[in-house]
């Protein structure tokens, strides 16, 4: 039996191409290129690992935040960065981003503002609110990114309350889609 080391390190650049390959898939592409039988087990382990090369860990990402926020606030200036977490426990709440550039930019953009949401699909899950405008081509613009832990009234408060405190110094009427 190959170890799941071994799956790793054959499968890392399917897995650097397509990332949502099925464990199945995995023990087929063994059995058709190498003749080699490997066990369910052996094959989702694998691709975790060579996942966990390709895309890093998680876990370790999270606590770079703290420093990404610093980061961002020193190299660009007139950006707005917000990290929040819960405290007593450090468990990640919320973060929102708008750099400095996109903020002064936006000034030339249409006045138009879109803002949504879609649901983040890693081990931790969470939601992605962003609010991005148009620009004189009719192209999208982006404005402001947060990431939330879950879709809640609180987190779009939150993130509109941000989105003002960028909008409300230009002086311009903006809508909202």
């Amino acid at each position: 039996m190959m170890k799941s080391r071994v799956v790793s390190s054959l499968i890392v650049d399917r897995i650097r191409a397509k990332p949502e390959l099925k464990p199945v898939e995995i023990i087929h592409e063994f059995k058709d290129y190498y003749g080699i039988d490997i066990s369910y087990y052996h094959a989702w382990f694998g691709k975790e690992l060579a996942k966990l090369n390709v895309h890093g860990d998680e876990s370790k990402s999270f606590n770079e935040l703290v420093w990404y926020a610093d980061a961002v606030k020193e190299t660009n200036p007139g950006s707005l960065c917000s990290l929040e977490c819960e405290t007593g426990i450090n468990r990640f709440r919320r973060f929102f981003v708008s750099f400095g550039g996109c903020i002064a930019g936006f000034q030339y953009c249409i006045p138009l503002l879109f803002v949504d949401a879609t649901f983040l699909k890693s081990k931790y899950k969470g939601q992605l609110l962003c609010a991005s405008g148009k620009n004189g081509n009719q192209g999208f613009y982006p404005l402001a990114f947060g990431v939330v832990d879950s879709e809640t009234e609180e987190n779009w408060t939150w993130f509109l309350q941000h989105l003002a405190s960028i909008l409300l110094p230009m002086g311009r009427v903006v809508t909202f889609f």
